[in-house]
């Protein structure tokens, strides 16, 4: 059966990169299931024929990856501190008052909505995850926990009223039923509401050629232009786009009810721009393929350098993308060590595929490898500066995208 796009629901999916076979990357592996064989799904980025959105081939049960999230956005300082700020950047375009009501699909651990706190703003999180449910008790955030469709958008609407604010931060990405989700916001957001939506960019992708970003729960890979017809198709308005360093880049789309803002001069602007690189043309994959196997080929000559002055490789961070790159160099305990990870959830877990397994930072200190593979690359700044007391012994730190680079104590 021909994959039909996710966006136009017609055109047919032209594959691009293939990255092989890959697990969930986000389904950590537990000690007692470390010696099961978990199942792999092919892993292909393509395009529609007909309408040229870039999105996944293959297509998993969101329950499959979403129902149990081991992800916490306040794992790391930097995308807390962007978070918190959200609710600021949006009183500036859409004046919150007391007692108004802000939804946030996705909420994850409620990182975000706490920025809503000095507004009094009534907040509400939905989030399918069980497990991170815990984290909304004490807190004066109602949690629907729950996924975010046209049945929970009616809930919430009968017993709440509508929406002045939504926001999905890196949601939008793993949507499947795109019609369904915009139907929702529909009943759920005012007449005179805001749409606030973050996601990873399609031009950074594939200039930084962050292939480890394509996975099982990324099903499409946003162009300015594919998100702006998408709410056309649904009554709904693109007004404003903003292009942000958080993620080594992501696009915040401002949306509304149609014909109820002014379209920016600077959205229109990025919409010519877009069209001039040429960014979903398929020469633009062709090169974002060849680029990725360069990658591939020289990060692995790295390591097995490594490997022959039995030197120790480690990793840090245990974010979605190392299950890619590890999956699709071939990566595992013969080569890297170990990974450590700030977030408790993944410690004394093991990595899917690789088996790789996941300790505290504290482990950097007791084994005091040579190098750091740096797999959350997106939060480099961070990285380093939490690890100054490992660059000063004579550690190095592996960047290895957007540019291959050996970061160590220059002082020494």
């Amino acid at each position: 059966m021909k994959k039909k796009c996710v966006l136009c629901l017609k055109g047919e999916i032209k594959i691009f990169v293939n990255l092989g076979k890959s697990p969930l990357a986000n389904n950590l592996i537990s000690q007692k299931n470390v010696s099961k064989k978990e199942k792999k799904y092919p892993l292909l980025l393509g395009k529609c024929k007909k309408c040229n959105h870039v999105q996944l081939h293959t297509l998993v049960e969101p329950k499959n990856m979403f129902d149990n999230y081991l992800y916490l956005s306040s794992a790391s300082s930097t995308l807390e501190k962007h978070l918190t700020s959200i609710p600021k950047s949006i009183n500036r375009v859409n004046k919150i008052k007391k007692n108004d009501l802000v939804v946030d699909i996705g909420s994850n651990d409620a990182t975000l909505l706490k920025g809503y706190k000095k507004f009094k703003a009534k907040t509400i999180g939905v989030e399918p995850a069980k497990n991170l449910a815990k984290f909304y008790k004490g807190k004066k955030i109602t949690l629907i926990n729950d996924y975010f469709n046209i049945r929970t958008a009616k809930k919430i609407k009968n017993k709440y009223g509508k929406a002045k604010i939504i926001t999905a931060t890196n949601v939008f990405p793993h949507l499947q039923d795109l019609k369904s989700f915009a139907t929702a916001i529909n009943i759920l957001l005012d007449s005179e509401g805001v749409l606030l939506i973050e996601a990873h960019y399609l031009k950074n992708l594939l200039n930084d050629v962050a292939f480890d970003t394509i996975y099982h729960e990324h099903t499409s890979y946003w162009s300015i232009n594919a998100a702006r017809e998408y709410f056309k198709m649904n009554n709904l308005e693109l007004f404003h786009v903003d292009q942000l360093p958080i993620h080594h880049g992501q696009i915040r789309c401002w949306v509304c009810k149609k014909n109820m803002r002014k379209i920016s001069n600077s959205l229109r602007r990025q919409i010519l721009a877009e069209k001039k690189q040429k960014i979903c043309e398929d020469s633009s994959l062709i090169n974002f393929k060849k680029k990725t196997l360069n990658i591939k080929r020289n990060l692995n000559n790295f390591i097995k350098k490594i490997k022959k002055r039995n030197e120790i490789l480690i990793g840090y961070g245990a974010p979605a993308k190392a299950t890619t790159l590890t999956s699709f160099l071939d990566i595992n305990t013969d080569k890297l060590s170990f990974i450590v990870d700030k977030n408790p959830l993944k410690q004394k877990k093991f990595l899917p595929g690789s088996r790789i397994p996941i300790y505290s930072p504290d482990y950097i200190d007791k084994y005091k490898p040579k190098y750091i593979f740096n797999f959350a690359w997106n939060f480099l700044d961070e990285i380093l500066k939490q690890n100054k007391p490992f660059l000063r012994y004579g550690g190095k730190i592996v960047n290895p995208i957007p540019k291959f680079k050996i970061y160590k104590n220059e002082k020494r």
